[in-house]
């Protein structure tokens, strides 16, 4: 996620927006970059990160007005040290009965390039996003470009007084494509 190589040439702005990059991520704490040694214009750069405990269990349980709502999953923001974020949960509440899958990677195959994955799966339908985007991730960046596709097809149900009263149907289907 550095915005130089080894080798290139690098001034104390690119550093700075380097670190500033490394610091917008969820599973680091904190994150510097410093230059330790400057001679014969090669420079010997330091960078520190300080990661954080990114597998987070989701257990949740309630009763009220006759309903269970529950929730259980886990979520994983930086799996095997990749960046990529997962998440997959499963859920009751009174309306519905769901599983969620979700998948995300802001520098896909040590690229610029993100990537969104979401699915959802329940009694009452699914839905499902794919988002691919190379965003503007630097000061000097060029050109940005992405697509999204997101499709939702769901029953709802209506309720008066308790009784449901009647039954829609959501079928949402949407696509972006962009450049800049």
């Amino acid at each position: 996620q550095l915005l130089f190589r080894g080798g290139d040439p690098v001034s104390q702005s690119l550093i700075a927006e380097s670190a500033r990059v490394l610091r917008r991520n969820r599973f680091f704490y904190d994150a510097s970059i410093e230059v330790v040694r400057f001679e014969n214009n090669v420079a010997d750069i330091v960078v520190s990160a300080r990661d954080n405990w990114t597998l987070m269990p989701e257990v949740s349980l309630s009763r009220g007005g006759g309903n269970t709502r529950y929730r259980y999953g886990l979520e994983e923001d930086n799996l095997l040290g990749t960046g990529s974020a997962v998440t997959i949960s499963q859920g009751k509440d009174e309306n519905r009965r769901s599983t969620d899958f979700l998948f995300s990677d802001t520098n896909l195959g040590r690229s610029w390039v993100s990537l969104d994955l979401r699915f959802r799966d329940s009694d009452d339908g699914q839905a499902s996003r794919v988002r691919l985007v190379r965003p503007f991730f630097a000061l000097g960046t060029k050109w940005s470009a992405g697509f999204d596709v997101f499709e939702d097809d769901r029953e709802d149900l209506l309720f008066s007084r308790g009784e449901e009263v009647g039954r829609f149907r959501h079928d949402e289907d949407n696509a972006a494509l962009w450049f800049g």
